[in-house]
C-alpha cells in the first residue's frame, strides 16, 4: 500500500532497547495544525516526561526507552525528528524482565463502533513479578490502564485533539486519506500475548 496522507497527524514511535534487540510502539497524535521540528521536539519532551513518570516505575531496570521518533503524516515527505535528549531511560524494577515478545494488549477506545475506530498497542517490558501463568495480575492491569489513560492529557498545544486512532482501511478498501478519531478511554487485557517479531534476531 502506498503512502496515505493524514492531515495534521503525527506518528509517534517509542523505541525500546534491552541490550540485545529493539522493539517499538507506534502512537498517533492529531494536532490543530501541521507541526514543525521545533514543535515536535517540545512535544517529544512531554511524551518522555509522561513515560518517565508513569511507565518507568513499573518497567524493568534492564530495559530502556531508547528514543522517540516523530513524523508528520500530512505529506509523504513530511518533517520528522529523532528525539534522544536524556536517553536512554531505564526502568527501575529489579525483578527479571520477560522476553521482548511477551506483552499485553492495551486497547484504545473512541465514541464510535467498528474496527476503524478501535486501536491497540502491545505493551512490552513485563517482569516476572507481574506475570502468573498466562496472565498479568489484576492490580497491574489496572495500574497500566491508569498510566496509559494519563497519556490522553498529554498534548503539544492547548486545544489539540490529541491521541487518536488512525484508520487506513474502510470496508476492506484502503482509504485515500487516513482518518483519525480521538481516543476517549483505554482498556488493558490481562491475557498474555506474544509478538514473534520482537524475539531476538527477528527485527522490530
Amino acid at each position: 500500500m502506498g503512502f496515505q496522507p493524514a492531515q495534521n497527524v503525527l506518528s509517534v514511535e517509542l523505541v525500546y532497547w534491552n541490550g540485545a534487540s529493539y522493539s517499538e510502539n507506534v502512537l498517533h497524535y492529531l494536532a490543530q495544525d501541521q507541526m514543525d521540528g521545533v514543535q515536535m521536539t517540545a512535544f517529544a519532551a512531554l511524551i518522555r516526561q509522561w513515560w518517565t513518570t508513569d511507565i518507568k516505575p513499573s518497567f524493568p531496570a534492564t530495559m530502556f526507552l531508547s528514543k522517540i521518533l516523530m513524523r508528520d503524516l500530512t505529506v509523504q515527505d513530511g518533517e520528522g525528528i529523532e528525539y534522544t535528549a536524556g536517553m536512554p531511560v531505564p526502568g527501575i524494577v529489579v525483578a527479571a524482565a520477560m522476553p521482548m515478545n511477551v506483552c499485553i494488549a492495551v486497547k484504545f477506545l473512541t465514541p464510535n463502533r467498528g474496527r476503524s475506530y478501535r486501536g491497540r498497542l502491545f505493551h512490552t517490558g513485563l517482569t516476572t513479578q507481574n506475570v502468573t501463568g498466562d496472565q498479568i495480575d489484576g492490580a497491574f492491569a489496572t495500574l497500566l490502564r491508569d498510566k496509559y489513560t494519563n497519556l490522553l492529557a498529554v498534548k503539544a498545544a492547548v486545544g489539540d485533539p490529541g491521541w487518536c486512532v488512525l484508520s487506513r482501511w474502510h470496508n476492506l478498501t484502503p482509504r485515500l486519506e487516513a482518518y483519525p478519531t480521538v481516543i476517549t478511554s483505554v482498556e488493558v487485557n490481562t491475557v498474555i500475548d506474544s509478538q514473534r517479531r520482537r524475539l531476538l534476531g527477528r527485527g522490530i
